[in-house]
């Protein structure tokens, strides 16, 4: 479902939050559940009947993907493609469901995501779930890293009698799964909520948040959207039903060096460097959160004129970009859905 100011409803807001946080939710009782997974703190929210359980069994599908998706973890599916020398190695799901967008979003964007750039992050100390100790390389060792580079080469063949599917990645090329997998575990948790019969619940971590239904009395979410000068505030907020939202930008998580610049963790493919870009941020609102999670880093790397034009083209989600000059800039269909709340910016809407 493309989301359109005709699928929102402006309504009053409850209570001011930081990021993708979600605002109040009428007093129905609920039951919430907390779990650290992928460096993030996720907190799941279910309501009515079986909300205990709900939530529950989703904080465990949130560790479950975590543990799944974790490049240092030895029993993870990510470790044994990054150790598997070329062969061939059977994968989850869930794993499955990002490549797939992820090779969509690679192509769509002439490279701008590009899950094998592993090598490049782990060369600047950006490896792990929380990173490292920042490492400056020259260029010499960049180049070398970005020889590396290769999805065009992972190959992956469905076994339907068995119900598997393998994945091989090229000799000598690593993968990670980080920028999908904030919301991946989001559609996990929000596919065990409803499995466990929740038809009104959120997850929320700090880079995306995923609705099931409406709230309890009907109406919709208010999701506050993190000011990206001070992650203390939001600038904003979103209304609206069923739905994912992430939001990627290099303030998000960073390293210094001795002299105290600042090196944010999202790449460039083509430089094997930090991108340097006009935005500060990007939020994708749609209907599934890896592809949310996957668009809004893809979106950052290729910057406000080209995140424009990739929105005019394919048009199955909206957007917030935060640009360098403080412009809140969000796509038509969130005309009757966003408010702006913070007097340092100023908002408008694009066709």
């Amino acid at each position: 479902m493309k989301l359109t100011k005709t699928n929102f409803k402006l309504i009053s807001l409850a209570l001011c939050a930081a990021m993708l946080l979600p605002l109040c939710a009428c007093g129905e009782e609920s039951a919430d559940a907390s779990v650290t997974a992928m460096g993030a703190a996720f907190t799941v929210t279910a309501y009515g009947k079986g909300r205990e359980k709900a939530a529950s069994d989703a904080a465990g599908v949130i560790t479950a993907i975590g543990d799944m998706l974790d490049n240092d973890n030895t029993e993870s599916a990510v470790y044994a493609l990054n150790h598997a020398d070329g062969q061939s190695v059977v994968v989850p799901s869930q794993l499955v469901d990002i490549y797939t967008e992820a090779k969509t979003v690679y192509e769509q964007t002439h490279g701008a995501l590009d899950l094998t750039i592993y090598p490049v992050l782990k060369l600047w100390g950006f490896g792990g779930n929380t990173g490292g100790e920042l490492y400056v390389p020259t260029k010499g060792e960049i180049k070398e890293q970005l020889e590396k580079l290769n999805f065009d080469g992972i190959t992956t063949q469905d076994f339907p009698d068995s119900g598997t599917v393998t994945m091989t990645l090229p000799t000598g090329s690593e993968i990670t799964f980080n920028a999908g997998s904030q919301g991946c575990a989001a559609d996990g948790a929000a596919n065990a909520l409803q499995v466990d019969g929740v038809s009104s619940g959120i997850i929320s971590a700090p880079g995306c948040v995923e609705t099931v239904g409406a709230k309890p009395d009907g109406s919709q979410w208010n999701i506050a959207v993190e000011d990206p000068d001070d992650p203390s505030r939001s600038l904003g907020y979103i209304t609206a039903g069923e739905t994912a939202i992430c939001t990627s930008g290099s303030y998000r998580y960073s390293l210094k060096d001795d002299d105290g610049n600042t090196y944010g963790h999202i790449f460039d493919p083509d430089t094997g460097k930090p991108v340097i870009s006009d935005l500060k941020s990007v939020t994708v609102i749609c209907t599934s959160g890896i592809r949310a999670d996957l668009l809004s880093t893809a979106l950052f790397v290729i910057g406000k004129k080209d995140a424009l034009t990739y929105w005019r083209r394919y048009g199955d989600f909206q957007m917030i970009l935060v640009t360098d000059t403080n412009q809140v800039l969000c796509t038509s269909g969130l005309t009757e859905a966003f408010t702006l709340n913070d007097s340092a910016y100023t908002v408008s809407f694009t066709e």
